[in-house]
């Protein structure tokens, strides 16, 4: 049960397998506690005694299980993630710090993580909900012309844009002078918008 005190609120979670802690961690709790190291190694031979401590470490330091409840305000959690960043390592990390900043006992990784890619699908399309009028027909014929080769610069034109100075001279100035003035004269606010995040 000490073990089980010091990695619920360390991990988020208590191992399955509590003998296979790492032997300096066990040596040194098995020091304050006055008790021979060797018996971590017969615990939890009884699945129920494992579930029973469990239940009464996690009561006695205030957390709860991953019931529907909590898999519901991960869920919201990692959406309102998702919306600001797309890594699914870096959302899974979040989920699993969120799971014990709220006191859950983390459910199984497989659970935590097939969490993570429905939120990326939730967030997707809320993306596309909220920008979704944004599109008109002359926005999007706007930003297709971005990707045409345009022959009197020999490249495109999103291309074109993206590419910055390579040097400090009065031909690099005057070629982002131009661009300047391309991004001045495109007929959609949204276009010039898009492009300025895009550089």
């Amino acid at each position: 049960m000490a073990v089980a005190l010091c990695t619920l609120p360390w991990l988020g979670f208590v191992p399955d397998m509590v003998a296979s802690a790492p032997p300096v961690a066990v040596a040194r709790l098995a020091d304050q506690l006055k008790v021979d190291a060797a018996e971590l190694r017969s615990y939890g031979k009884r699945a129920q005694t494992r579930t029973e401590h469990l239940r009464l470490v996690a009561q006695y330091l205030g957390w709860r299980p991953a019931g529907a409840m909590e898999v519901k305000e991960l869920d919201e959690f990692l959406l309102a993630r998702a919306m600001e960043h797309d890594s699914p390592t870096l959302l899974f990390r979040l989920a699993c710090e969120y799971l014990v900043s709220a006191r859950v006992i983390r459910p199984g990784p497989v659970i935590v993580v097939e969490r993570v890619p429905h939120a990326r699908q939730q967030a997707q399309e809320e993306t596309y909900d909220r920008l979704a009028h944004e599109f008109t027909p002359q926005r999007c014929a706007d930003m297709d012309g971005l990707l045409a080769v345009d022959v009197s610069i020999g490249m495109s034109r999103l291309r074109w844009l993206s590419t910055g100075p390579v040097e400090a001279s009065a031909t690099a100035v005057k070629a982002e002078v131009e661009k300047l003035g391309f991004l001045r004269g495109a007929s959609s606010s949204y276009l010039r918008m898009l492009v300025a995040q895009l550089m």
